[in-house]
C-alpha cells in the first residue's frame, strides 16, 4: 500500500532531523556496531591492548559525532583508529625515551669495561686489528688444546726433542712459562734421564685448565664485542624518533581526512533529505 503524499513528506522531515541515537542505550548499541561488523578494527589491537578501552573510545566518538548508517559509522571508526594509534604512538615515544636513557647509561658502561673490544676511540683499521688479535689468540688456544688432546692420548711422555718437534705450541708455552719463572724450559720441565720432562704430566694438566678458561673468556669477548659494536653503531633512537614524528604526521592527516569526509557525508545526507522532502511536498 502506497503512503499518502502528506505522510511521505512527514517521514522525510523526520529523517532530515535524524541526528543519530540520543538515549544512552541507543548510543551504546551504536558504538559497538563497527566492532560487531568488523569493518576495520579486527586486526587493530595488539596482544597487550585492551579491547574494552578501544570500545569505550569508539563509543565516546559515536556519541559526539552521531553517525547514521554504515558509511558514517565506518568514518567514525577510522577516526577512532587514528586516535587509538596516536595514543599508542605517545606510549611508544615515552618507551623510546626511556630506552634511550637506559641505553646511553649501558653504552657508557660497556665502553668503559669493553672499550678495547668495540674500538672506542679507535679508527676502523685499529678496530680490525683488535678483532684480529682476539681471534688470533683464540686460534693459538685451540691449537694448544688440540696438542694436549694428542699428548694425553699417548702411552707415555715424549723425549724433550720429540716434544718440541711434535707439539710446537706447547713447547712455546713451556718456554714462556719458564721465562716468567726466570728459568730455562728444560729446568722448568724437569729434564730427567733419557731427556724425559718429569714435570710434563703436571704442567699439561695445568695448561689444559688454563687453556679451557682462556678459550671460554676469548669466545665470550669476541661474541660480546660483536654484539656491543652492533649496539653502539646502530643509533636506534634518532632513527626511530624521526620515524615516530613522520608516523604521527601521517596519522594526523588520516584522522583529519576521515573527519572531513564524515562532515561531508553528514552534510550530504542532510541536503539530500531536504531536497527529497521538498520534492514530496511539491507533489503533494
Amino acid at each position: 500500500m502506497n503512503s499518502s503524499p502528506k505522510k511521505a513528506a512527514a517521514n522525510r522531515r523526520n529523517s532530515r532531523n535524524s541526528t543519530g541515537p540520543l538515549t544512552p542505550e541507543g548510543k551504546k548499541r551504536a558504538s559497538t556496531n563497527a566492532l560487531r561488523h568488523g569493518l576495520l578494527s579486527g586486526e587493530l589491537l595488539l596482544s597487550d591492548e585492551n579491547p574494552d578501552e578501544f570500545a569505550a573510545l569508539l563509543q565516546g566518538l559515536t556519541e559526539d559525532l552521531r553517525p547514521v548508517g554504515i558509511y558514517e559509522s565506518y568514518l567514525v571508526e577510522r577516526i577512532a583508529i587514528g586516535v587509538w594509534r596516536s595514543r599508542r604512538l605517545v606510549r611508544a615515544e615515552h618507551a623510546e625515551i626511556e630506552l634511550s636513557q637506559q641505553f646511553d647509561a649501558v653504552r657508557k658502561k660497556l665502553l668503559k669495561e669493553y672499550g678495547y673490544l668495540v674500538g672506542a676511540d679507535l679508527s676502523p683499521d685499529q678496530t680490525a686489528e683488535v678483532d684480529e688479535i682476539q681471534r688470533g689468540a683464540l686460534e693459538i688456544i685451540n691449537a694448544q688444546l688440540n696438542e694436549l688432546d694428542d699428548l694425553f692420548s699417548q702411552a707415555g711422555w715424549p723425549h724433550h726433542d720429540d716434544f718440541v718437534a711434535r707439539y710446537p705450541y706447547l713447547a712455546k708455552k713451556l718456554k714462556v712459562d719458564a721465562a716468567d719463572n726466570k728459568t730455562s724450559d728444560l729446568a722448568y720441565g724437569g729434564l730427567g734421564e733419557g731427556g724425559i720432562l718429569r714435570n710434563l704430566p703436571r704442567l699439561a694438566k695445568q695448561w689444559r685448565t688454563e687453556a679451557e678458561k682462556l678459550k671460554a673468556m676469548f669466545v665470550k669477548k669476541i661474541d660480546d664485542g660483536s654484539a656491543i659494536k652492533l649496539a653502539v653503531a646502530s643509533q636506534l633512537v634518532p632513527i626511530r624518533a624521526d620515524l615516530l614524528a613522520r608516523y604521527q604526521t601521517a596519522l594526523d592527516n588520516q584522522t583529519e581526512r576521515a573527519f572531513r569526509q564524515l562532515m561531508q557525508a553528514q552534510a550530504w545526507r542532510g541536503h539530500t533529505l531536504e531536497v527529497e522532502a521538498k520534492v514530496v511536498a511539491t507533489k503533494g
